[in-house]
């Protein structure tokens, strides 16, 4: 294994520490764990792999802490109001524009989705990102599904 996967498969272990959603988007996260030791002076992969651990851990209090003192209703009431004036329905996807501001949070506190806060993003910036990102991939999703035929099948009844 090169220096850099070891690198990059410790971040990710790190992060899996915090992660309660499992890994499906910390490898760009990991990698940039990755970068950010790379920039302090380091001699030894010990040194690298114990900046990284201390990176993760900081981030992840100042995180939880942040968390800890927002104002969820008025986050959920940004949230709506976006996705209202972004898409201008009440339903998208089949799906209530209440459930996707409800996962935006929960991919949030299940650390699903990593936090920049360190860039100075703010939650109610990085919610309607992820809520734009939800959406999306949903809209690409049914548009790669065949419309169901008016006889509730994928193709129309076979001729006599």
């Amino acid at each position: 294994m090169t220096r850099m996967a070891q690198l990059k498969a410790y971040a990710l272990e790190c992060l899996l520490k915090h992660c309660r959603a499992g890994k499906p988007r910390l490898q760009k996260t990991a990698d940039a764990y990755v970068a950010r030791a790379l920039s302090v002076e380091a001699s030894t992969i010990e040194d690298i792999q114990e900046t990284i651990r201390r990176l993760v851990d900081a981030d992840d209090q100042v995180t939880t802490e942040m968390l800890q003192a927002h104002d969820w209703e008025q986050a959920a009431r940004v949230g709506l109001l976006y996705l209202v004036k972004k898409y201008r329905r009440r339903q998208i996807a089949g799906r209530e524009l209440e459930e996707i501001v409800n996962q935006a949070i929960i991919q949030l506190f299940d650390r699903g989705r990593h936090f920049p806060h360190y860039r100075g993003v703010s939650i109610n910036a990085f919610l309607c990102e992820t809520m734009r990102s939800i959406v999306d991939h949903e809209l690409r999703k049914a548009a790669k599904q065949p419309p169901l035929s008016e006889y509730g099948e994928d193709r129309p009844p076979a001729r006599r």
